[in-house]
């Protein structure tokens, strides 16, 4: 019945299955999301309340200062598990429809491996922004 954010749903068997605490789990999926979203109205206001005009680029490069992007990508079977987890139905507070296809990828987005020069380049881009 209730209805919820698509990080927030894509959370939880990240946690169960993988091991971050539900609010890094939340925070994975969260600069792909707000990628997918593209040109929505307010990610056009986010960005100028943060003074940037990729949101999405800041909480990567701030993952990759706190050292939380994940390690190692899931294999094929828990990024299935991960994917049919998510009840699109309760994707009500979401900005967009999203499909099983568009969680998939967002999953693959969350979890795919940065090398060590696009981790630092990401994280100077956050201890930049945030002084």
């Amino acid at each position: 019945i209730s209805r919820t954010t698509a990080a927030h749903a894509m959370s939880y068997q990240i946690t169960k299955r993988i091991g971050p605490a539900h609010g890094h789990a939340c925070m994975l999926t969260l600069p792909h999301l707000w990628r997918h979203m593209g040109d929505a109205p307010i990610l056009a206001e986010l960005n100028a309340l943060m003074g940037t005009d990729d949101g999405a680029s800041l909480l990567l490069g701030l993952l990759a200062a706190t050292d939380m992007l994940p390690d190692v990508f899931p294999d094929a079977a828990t990024l299935e598990a991960l994917t049919a987890s998510v009840n699109v139905q309760r994707l009500g507070n979401h900005l967009q429809k999203l499909t099983t296809a568009d969680l998939r990828t967002v999953y693959e987005q969350a979890f795919a491996p940065v090398a060590q020069e696009e981790r630092a380049r990401q994280a100077a881009l956050w201890r930049n922004y945030a002084g």
